[in-house]
């Protein structure tokens, strides 16, 4: 099942398309309270839901979001998702960056590294003018990733989710 997707290689990384052998890895990271605490609701997946993950992925294979799995380069290993998706903050549609690393990845780099991509990809690859980023205050690892990728702290926003640090980067200019 091939997905309509481009992949994007950088220094370390490799965004790509889902593949069905990527149920495992993702299914562990889902699974990892520590992965999940601030993602969405918090909760972790189970083995079910992150097999509906993927399926949804596959199902949307000829016309795709902008989902990407984050893979080393060297070894093809699954070691996190990511994406550039249409979010709604607080009633204004927003295009939000996103990314979960498994819980062995942290501190290596590879967050900034991919959250550099998606903003690249987001500005020159997709056009958008506007990109967000958005996470839990109490997530200072990726408040630092979030910075080191050219954001600014727009505002805080309390969300379903609960509360969200608002960080904003408009497109470069050309001249």
């Amino acid at each position: 099942m091939e997905i309509a997707l481009p992949t994007f290689t950088t220094e370390r990384v490799r965004l790509r398309p889902y593949k069905p052998a990527d149920l495992e890895p993702i299914a562990a990271i889902h699974a990892d309270p520590l992965a999940m605490r601030f993602m969405g609701s918090g909760e972790t997946y189970s083995h079910a839901q992150s097999a509906g993950y993927l399926k949804r992925h596959f199902a949307n294979a000829a016309n795709p979001e902008h989902v990407w799995a984050i893979a080393l380069k060297e070894s093809d290993l699954l070691i996190g998702r990511s994406g550039v998706l249409e979010c709604d903050v607080a009633g204004t549609t927003e295009i939000e960056i996103g990314y979960l690393l498994a819980q062995e990845q942290w501190g290596k780099g590879y967050a900034t590294e991919v959250a550099r991509e998606l903003v690249r990809i987001g500005f020159a690859e997709l056009g958008y003018e506007r990109l967000i980023a958005m996470t839990h205050p109490d997530n200072q690892g990726s408040i630092r990733v979030i910075e080191k990728s050219g954001f600014a702290f727009e505002r805080l926003v309390e969300l379903e989710k609960g509360p969200r640090l608002i960080f904003g980067q408009h497109a470069p200019t050309t001249a």
